[in-house]
Parts: C-alpha cells; sequence; structure tokens
C-alpha cells in the first residue's frame, strides 16, 4: 500500500474515464485515512459542480517541485452533510514522472492558437513546439525582452477552467516569412511555476502529437 503523505488544502486534478479521457476537474484535499480513503471537496469546472456517481473511476494527478504524480480512484461516497464532501478510495499505487528536459516534438502541423495574459499584445501567436520544460512561439510580432515573463492562457473545452502557462523569454529572433513576406518572430521559452491542470495539459499535448507522428509513419 502506497504511503500518502499530502498537506490538506492540496489541488487535485481528476480525469474521469467514463468521459474517455475528454473530462477534468478541480477538487481539494481536505482530509485523509491511511488505507482507508481521501476526502476531498465536490469536484468542479468553471466553478460548478460537476455531476458524480459512486463508483465512478479517475485519474488523479498532482504535482510538487518538477514531478507530477498519477494514481487511480473510484468514488466510494458522495455526502452531503455536514458539508458537500466525497470520499475517494486509498491509493494503491502512485506513479511518478520526473519533468526532464528533451521530448521535444514539432508540432507545427498541430499548432494551438493562444493568448497572453496581461499584456497589451493583440497579434497572432501559435505553439510551434513544445517539451515538457519550453517551447517555441511564432508572432507577428515582438512578444517582449529576454528574460521577460508571460503568461499563456489557452481556453480548452475539455479543461475545468483556462490552462495558463507562465513563461519566461530565454531566445528571440525575427525573419522575414517566405510565404507571406512579412516580418515573423520566433520566442524561445521556458516554464515555470506549472500548477498540475498545466503540467497534465503538456504532457497530454505531447503524448497526442508523437501518436500523430506514429500514425503518420504507419
Amino acid at each position: 500500500m502506497t504511503e500518502f503523505n499530502l498537506p490538506i488544502g492540496t489541488e487535485l486534478f481528476i480525469e474521469h474515464l467514463e468521459s474517455d479521457g475528454q473530462e477534468y476537474s478541480c477538487v481539494t484535499l481536505i482530509g485523509f485515512l491511511h488505507a482507508q480513503s481521501l476526502i476531498v471537496t465536490m469536484p468542479k469546472r468553471e466553478e460548478h459542480v460537476v455531476q458524480i456517481d459512486r463508483g465512478d473511476e479517475l485519474i488523479v494527478r498532482f504535482s510538487k517541485a518538477d514531478t507530477i504524480y498519477a494514481f487511480s480512484s473510484k468514488i466510494m461516497e458522495i455526502n452531503r452533510a455536514p458539508y458537500p464532501h466525497v470520499h475517494l478510495t486509498y491509493p494503491e499505487n502512485i506513479q511518478a514522472k520526473l519533468l526532464r528536459r528533451g521530448n521535444r516534438i514539432d508540432v507545427a502541423k498541430h499548432a494551438l492558437q493562444l493568448k497572453i495574459k496581461n499584456s497589451d499584445f493583440d497579434g497572432a501567436v501559435t505553439i510551434a513546439d513544445m517539451s515538457e520544460h519550453g517551447a517555441k512561439l511564432i508572432s507577428d510580432r515582438s512578444l517582449g525582452q529576454l528574460e521577460e515573463k508571460l503568461t499563456i492562457e489557452l481556453d480548452l473545452p475539455q479543461y475545468p477552467e483556462k490552462v495558463e502557462l507562465n513563461c519566461k523569454i530565454c531566445h528571440t529572433e525575427s525573419f522575414m516569412d517566405e510565404d507571406s513576406n512579412k516580418q515573423t518572430y520566433c520566442h524561445g521559452i521556458e516554464f515555470f511555476g506549472l500548477n498540475t491542470m498545466a503540467l497534465s495539459f503538456i504532457n497530454s499535448f505531447i503524448y497526442e502529437n508523437i501518436e500523430r507522428v506514429k500514425n503518420s509513419s504507419i
């Protein structure tokens, strides 16, 4: 039996397996009893409580430092008194994945459009490639200077909230795009301070694109 020792108040990111991995929600850990159950708040997506049932199967993720953890669980009980809370089965095995540099793949053909939060920038920005620690952004205007910090915001329907990727600019260059004949800017960024949802998105995005590359080569 895995030893579970997370502080109360830790945010947990839940993937609902009944939705074929397409729906996620967030809960807060409010208690646990070793080898018995975890007690969490009602799962929410976009500030709305998510419909759940006893026996629902879940993948639960959380992050600590540079590692993302995941374990399988089920909903044991749903209680409304004295306050709404949920009992999850205690994890049998927790898998850990250290986020290392590397595994960078070209995603230009499957690029995502994004917004820069708290910025005057209103041009087009595209993620051209991504790894677990950073990405390459292509834009029609400069995003900022070296070491400048940005927050990338992605509004994706399968996530309970907007995914925010905190980053800083570590490389920048400009070139003339041959197709559009316009000045184009390339920025190398490094991620920092990512929450569980952001880490899950990055890993899912990389995996999905690796699978596309594999399938296209068959």
